[in-house]
């Protein structure tokens, strides 16, 4: 268990196998930071850094993992739901490219990408896919392990969307 040390909006914990580094890793939702922690075994956790912006807001579900590009390279990715409008930018899912140590993230370009520009994408989270034995036979040699896909899923509801569109009476199952 990770306790909380005073801070609001202190949620949102996003875990990983770090094999690199042999241990299991933990991205956190910390207000407008994000918080890096590690452990052996899940049940002790030691802060071993934080990736910070203070022009999104309140940063929730915050997600990393890596990804191979199409040249073979890898990357790493960190996003996490973000309100940008303060600064005429979306209110959805933001995310950095760049290289991950095991502790610390270090984004290839400080402005984040946007997923989607609308306003019914919040509170996204990725999970690991893996192809099917049949699909892996179409491999050039069979012999590959399986490659990752990721799924991404969001909740359709941020503030105000739900306002724009609400209507009266509200219409709802019960009501069909």
């Amino acid at each position: 268990m990770l306790p909380n040390p005073g801070v609001n909006d202190f949620r949102d914990p996003k875990v990983i196998w770090d094999a690199d580094c042999d241990r299991w890793f933990m991205v956190n939702a910390e207000a407008q930071k994000l918080g890096f922690y590690a452990s052996p075994d899940l049940r002790s956790w030691q802060r071993v850094g934080e990736f910070q912006r203070n022009y999104l807001g309140v940063l929730e579900c915050p997600d990393i993992f890596c990804i191979t590009a199409d040249d073979g390279t890898s990357h790493w990715v960190l996003g996490t739901s973000a309100n940008g409008k303060g600064r005429g930018l979306p209110a959805t899912y933001a995310y950095w490219t760049g290289a991950f140590d095991g502790s610390s993230f270090t984004p290839y370009r400080p402005e984040p990408e946007w997923l989607d520009y609308g306003f019914d994408f919040y509170g996204a989270v990725t999970y690991p896919v893996f192809f099917t034995t049949a699909r892996l036979a179409l491999s050039v040699d069979g012999r590959h392990p399986p490659v990752p896909e990721r799924i991404l899923l969001s909740s359709t509801e941020i503030g105000g969307f739900r306002r724009l569109l609400q209507t009266t009476p509200f219409w709802s199952m019960k009501h069909a």
